[in-house]
C-alpha cells in the first residue's frame, strides 16, 4: 500500500495500483429493516433499468452457481448439524426440515429448468445482491459493494436474493441487533412494498419472468436464515422451509403482486 503526493491511498498488486477509499455508509441493521430494504429495493430496480437498457453484452459462466451453490449450502448445513451441540431430539428435528428443504429445492430447479428457465432474457446482474453487500446511511442506501459474481444472467437472481436477505426468515442473524428483530414469516403486505419499490425504476417483468420468479425465490431461500449450528437458530430453519413450501404452492402468489405492479 503507497499513498501518492495528492494524499491518495494506492495499493500495488501485480504489477497494478488501484485506488482505495474508505467505505462510505454503515452495515445493516436490522432495526430498521423495512426503511434499509426498501431503499435496497428501489436501488436494485434502478440498476436493473439502466443495465437492461446498457447495450452491455456477455454470456452465461460456464460454472453458473445459479443453483448448484443452494444444493452445496444445503449440503454443508447438514454437515455443520453433524459438530451441533444440541440434543438429539432437536437434530433428529432439524435433519428433517434440511432433508424436506432439499426435496423442495430439487422440485424447484426441475421445475425451472421444464418451465425455460435458460431462455428467460439476460441483463447485467449484480450477482449477489443483498443486506450483506449494502452500506447505509440511516434508511437509505450508501453503497452496494463486492461486484466479482456480476455475469449475464436473468434479473430474477438479484430479486431473489435481495427478497431473501431482506425478508426471509432468520437472515437478521448475520448482522448485530438481530436478536431484537422477531423471528417470523414475512407477510404479504412486506413482499408487496419491497415489489413496489422495485418496480418503480425497473423494467417491465415479461410473462414468463413472472411466472418463473416464485420457483427463483424457493431455489435460493435455502441459502438464507442461519445454519442450524445450536439450538437456536433450530426455528430458523423451519420457518425457511415453511417459506419455500409456500413460494412453490404458489399460496403467497408473488407472480400476481408482480403482475399487478405491486398492489
Amino acid at each position: 500500500v503507497i499513498r501518492t503526493c495528492a494524499g491518495a491511498t494506492m495499493a500495488e498488486w501485480k504489477g497494478q495500483r488501484y485506488i482505495l477509499y474508505e467505505f462510505v455508509g454503515e452495515r445493516y441493521d436490522p432495526r430498521q429493516r423495512l426503511e434499509q430494504t426498501s431503499s435496497m429495493a428501489e436501488a436494485l430496480g434502478r440498476f436493473h433499468g439502466l443495465t437492461a437498457k446498457s447495450g452491455i453484452t456477455g454470456w452465461w459462466w460456464d460454472y453458473d452457481p445459479t443453483f448448484r451453490f443452494p444444493v452445496d449450502f444445503l449440503d454443508y448445513r447438514r454437515r455443520s448439524l453433524t459438530e451441533a451441540d444440541i440434543p438429539d431430539t432437536r437434530r433428529a428435528k432439524v435433519e428433517a426440515v434440511l432433508n424436506d428443504m432439499g426435496e423442495m429445492l430439487r422440485d424447484a430447479i426441475g421445475q425451472l429448468i421444464d418451465g425455460g428457465w435458460r431462455q428467460l432474457p439476460e441483463i447485467p446482474i449484480h450477482g449477489d445482491f443483498g443486506t450483506h453487500n449494502c452500506r447505509f446511511a440511516g434508511p437509505k442506501l450508501a453503497a452496494v459493494v463486492d461486484f466479482n459474481m456480476a455475469r449475464m444472467s436473468p434479473r430474477s437472481l438479484d430479486i431473489s436474493k435481495g427478497l431473501a436477505t431482506s425478508l426471509g426468515p432468520g437472515a437478521d442473524g448475520h448482522f448485530p441487533g438481530w436478536e431484537q428483530v422477531p423471528l417470523e414469516m414475512p407477510d404479504r403486505e412486506a413482499i408487496v412494498g419491497w415489489f413496489e419499490n422495485y418496480m418503480q425504476f425497473a423494467p417491465p417483468f415479461q410473462e414468463k419472468e413472472a411466472l418463473l420468479l416464485p420457483l427463483v425465490c424457493a431455489a435460493n431461500w435455502t441459502t438464507w436464515g442461519n445454519p442450524p449450528r445450536d439450538e437456536e437458530r433450530v426455528e430458523s430453519a423451519g420457518l425457511v422451509a415453511d417459506f419455500m413450501r409456500c413460494l412453490l404452492q404458489d399460496s403467497w402468489d408473488i407472480y400476481s403482486i408482480v403482475r399487478q405492479g405491486g398492489r
